[in-house]
């Protein structure tokens, strides 16, 4: 189902406004287009003039990527090197297409129009260098004090859903700042962790936060991957 017209067909009957096609997702008709939806986010819509949008909702996931892969028309695919999302597309050979970027797509005559400059890959590389040099320096604090009204208050506070302040707005400029100033913020921390699985009760937490005295090189490492981890999706980047 990589065209406008396969998921058409499928769309019939019953099903004929929408019907789950893998695990999360689903084919669901949007007016004149039709969506492949992945959990709450529209990751492709094909339009009946053939043309194509891609938007990953900022889910660069190893999930997203598969699903991409699975749905994208005419031979293009997704592929990850450096935690950096590339296009490429198989007819015959391989060709590398660009640096993959939201909102790319592809148009009624079946081109790429890629959005990403040159430049963005050369960017993309430095960020990824200071998130995890930042990650690296939260990992060293260890063992942290408890996540309190001190820290920072988007990386502390949380809404009645349950996101940190800095989520709900969808702020990022606090994580520029934590990382231009090294600041080792315990409840940015916390979320992270929590937020890639671990909870209280779990040796990694626990160590992280002086409530267990051994561990403490697994505490660091989880803390490392979880920072990293953390600040890569609030910025739409895929973590490796």
């Amino acid at each position: 189902m990589n065209t406008y017209a396969q998921l058409n067909e499928k769309l019939t009957g019953r099903n004929i406004n929408g019907r789950k096609i893998a695990n999360n997702t689903y084919a669901e008709r949007r007016g004149d287009a039709i969506a492949i939806r992945l959990h709450s986010t529209d990751i492709l819509t094909f339009n009946a003039n053939g043309s194509v949008a891609v938007n990953t909702g900022g889910w660069k996931t190893v999930t997203t990527k598969a699903r991409l892969n699975d749905y994208l028309p005419n031979g293009f695919r997704i592929y990850q090197t450096k935690g950096i999302w590339y296009w490429y597309q198989y007819n015959g050979q391989f060709h590398t297409l660009g640096q993959f970027t939201d909102g790319d797509k592809i148009s009624l005559n079946g081109k790429l129009e890629i959005q990403a400059k040159p430049s963005d890959e050369s960017k993309a590389l430095k960020f990824r260098k200071r998130v995890n040099k930042y990650a690296q320096r939260c990992a060293d604090a260890l063992p942290l004090s408890e996540p309190g009204n001190g820290d920072c208050l988007y990386c502390h506070f949380v809404t009645d859903d349950g996101k940190a302040l800095g989520d709900s707005f969808k702020d990022t400029s606090h994580l520029e700042s934590h990382m231009n100033e090294g600041y080792v913020v315990p409840s940015l921390v916390f979320h992270a962790m929590k937020d890639k699985g671990w909870t209280t009760d779990k040796i990694p937490m626990a160590a992280a936060f002086g409530h267990a005295d051994f561990m403490l090189d697994l505490a660091k490492r989880e803390v490392k991957s979880s920072v990293a981890r953390y600040i890569f999706k609030r910025y739409g980047m895929a973590y490796k």
